[in-house]
């Protein structure tokens, strides 16, 4: 007997609540959990560790370099002399246009002598301005070594702080799974469902050949380190709930958990199912109508010969509507009140044409197609069961289970 793992969404609860129920074909756990993206009931993960931290030497350095700059660009411009060091600059430069100011003329003995005393006056400007922009260089340093070993405290600390998170999370989960398990005995055959808002912070999105966001985690605190706190709950999740998800929403036996709710004598179906045959065979008694909506690829010579073997031996003609098959959107045509299968892996539903009071069956559990279902249209599905059924009578685990005489 298959046993299913439902973890649902139920806020204001401080720890997952595990209720096990005995179904006809199958065992229920169902796991409450108040979880969302950075917090694990009621309580937030961790605190993010800085993403940058430069060694002192480093950043030191480059703000040196900018001294220097801007240092050598006043040079320049009082002409200094560093700018001065070349003769033939200043014999084709500095002293031509300057004795064109003076009115002199260049090569002059009064030409030379002006220029050497500008240059006099410059160097003793400067000297001085060299003075004061070292002296407020050397504080500079200073204060940011201070800023980096402050940097360098805060990102230890936190780096305590989320290892500390790490391992109450670790044993939070490790516990859920240890009180699962002495109900299953084994995790064989168990399959985890999961509604859509807790699937996302427990297991992550899938993207590729991963599951959930890569996170970068270096030991070395002088590179650059990102702590995603929503993967810390999904790092740890797969560490302990491994297990294979459930897949099997269209075979025969959890069909017919949901078929049970077509009450209705009307029946439409949408998309192909490789159970379908059997199961309009089995309810063949309770249509009265029959209307098989497909895509134009899943159309093929043995769903028709069944239609045909079917009116031979029911008396009841199937209406087949075969849609293009790069419609995005397969409708449920009907105008009277219908019992809708859906068997569609298509999110959104067009209901613009499905009759009021119609049963929506969402063969794939597909909880998209529950928040976008018109308020006249009943909607039910397997995770929908899962979520409402009661317990009724206590739960025996399996190794102490025994045979009333």
């Amino acid at each position: 007997m298959d046993t299913i793992l439902f973890f649902c969404k139920k806020k204001g609860i401080s720890k997952p609540v595990i209720e096990p129920i005995g179904m006809r074909t199958h065992l229920l756990i169902r796991i409450f959990m108040d979880v969302e993206q950075e917090e694990w009931f009621g309580v937030k993960l961790g605190c993010e560790v800085p993403g940058t931290m430069i060694p002192a030497g480093e950043e030191g350095g480059a703000e040196r370099t900018r001294h220097r700059v801007l240092v050598g660009g006043e040079d320049r411009k009082f002409g200094t002399e560093q700018d001065c060091g070349s003769s033939k600059r200043t014999k084709t430069g500095g002293e031509e246009d300057y004795g064109k100011i003076k009115g002199t003329r260049v090569g002059s003995t009064e030409t030379e002598d002006i220029i050497t005393c500008e240059k006099n006056k410059i160097k003793s400007f400067m000297k001085p301005v060299r003075t004061l922009i070292g002296f407020f260089d050397v504080r500079g340093r200073i204060a940011k070594k201070r800023r980096q070993k402050e940097q360098e405290r805060q990102y230890v600390r936190r780096l305590q702080e989320h290892e500390k998170m790490l391992k109450w999370i670790e044993e939070a989960v490790q516990k859920l799974a240890s009180d699962i398990l002495e109900m299953t005995v084994s995790w064989k055959d168990c399959f985890c469902v999961y509604e859509d808002c807790v699937r996302k912070v427990l297991v992550g999105k899938e993207s590729g050949n991963c599951i959930g966001t890569e996170v970068e985690r270096e030991d070395n605190m002088h590179k650059s380190v990102s702590f995603d706190r929503g993967h810390i709950l999904c790092e740890v999740w797969r560490k302990y709930f491994g297990i294979e998800e459930f897949h099997g929403y269209v075979q025969r036996l959890w069909v017919e958990e949901v078929i049970t709710k077509a009450v209705l004598p009307h029946f439409v179906i949408l998309g192909t199912a490789p159970c379908l045959p059997d199961i309009i065979e089995k309810y063949a008694h309770k249509m009265k109508s029959l209307r098989w909506i497909m895509p134009e690829n899943e159309y093929n010579q043995e769903i028709q010969e069944f239609m045909e073997d079917f009116y031979t031996e029911y008396g009841l003609a199937i209406m087949p509507l075969v849609v293009p098959a790069g419609q995005r959107r397969i409708q449920a045509v009907c105008t009277e009140s219908s019992n809708i299968l859906d068997f569609t892996q298509e999110a959104q539903r067009n209901f613009r044409q499905t009759a009021k009071g119609s049963i929506w069956l969402d063969m794939l559990s597909i909880e998209e197609k529950r928040r976008g279902c018109d308020t006249e249209i009943a909607y039910f599905s397997l995770k929908e069961k899962w979520k409402a059924v009661r317990k009724k009578e206590p739960f025996i685990p399996p190794d102490t289970a025994y045979v009333k005489t």
